[in-house]
């Protein structure tokens, strides 16, 4: 095993407890299942040996949905060998950064006092937004080094989750909106299209 791959999976429980929502981070070699997190874990451990992986691929905005990114990062350092490549997206500050679905719902939820806040966005309850600088000093301060940041414009599946959440969560009162539209507007990849005006990083660390 040399690369692993990391997507966001949305919990099934409708709990009132903020654990059993936090939704799943699942590493998968290939179509093998090696490790899964939940976003509120803060001493993550892969059961990988150090410095045996080439690449990890992390999609949807994972890092940015975690408790703390600094140790999720440290980690995926130690199991990387020397010369190894860590890509991932997170959201980005800037002219688009307040076109964000989980933000957005919550602030409406918070202000209106209906419906339900976004699971994907939990522990925090907030998607966390960063500059070129953040990012480069967080991979240094885990033993990486940035040497690519893009952004990708996820604008239109911003605005169409945005849509979908307020309809059929916030005014129709359906719990299961965010499970539904997840899928077709939630997620996020390193590997995606480039684009000069963005709402999402595209970073890519080497060991």
């Amino acid at each position: 095993m040399t690369t692993l791959t990391a997507h966001l999976e949305l919990s099934e429980s409708t709990s009132e407890r903020t654990r059993e929502r936090c939704p799943w981070v699942v590493f998968r070699n290939e179509d093998q299942e090696v490790a899964r997190w939940r976003t509120d874990v803060d001493q993550p451990s892969l059961p990988v040996s150090t410095g045996s992986l080439q690449r990890i691929t992390l999609h949807d905005d994972v890092l940015s949905r975690a408790i703390d990114e600094e140790a999720w990062l440290a980690e995926l350092s130690r199991v990387l060998a020397p010369g190894g490549e860590l890509r991932f997206t997170v959201p980005k500050t800037g002219l688009f950064a307040w076109l964000d679905a989980m933000d957005a719902h919550r602030y409406a939820v918070d202000i209106g006092k209906r419906g339900d806040p976004p699971d994907a966005a939990l522990p925090t309850g907030w998607n966390r937004h960063y500059t070129g600088a953040e990012l480069r000093a967080l991979c240094a301060e885990s033993g990486l080094r940035a040497v690519s940041l893009t952004t990708i414009n996820y604008a239109a599946h911003e605005a169409r989750m945005i849509a979908g959440l307020l309809w059929k969560n916030w005014v129709r009162g359906d719990r299961d909106a965010e499970r539904e539209l997840w899928p077709r507007f939630g997620r996020r990849s390193p590997g995606d299209r480039s684009s000069l005006i963005g709402t999402t990083w595209s970073v890519t660390a080497l060991k």
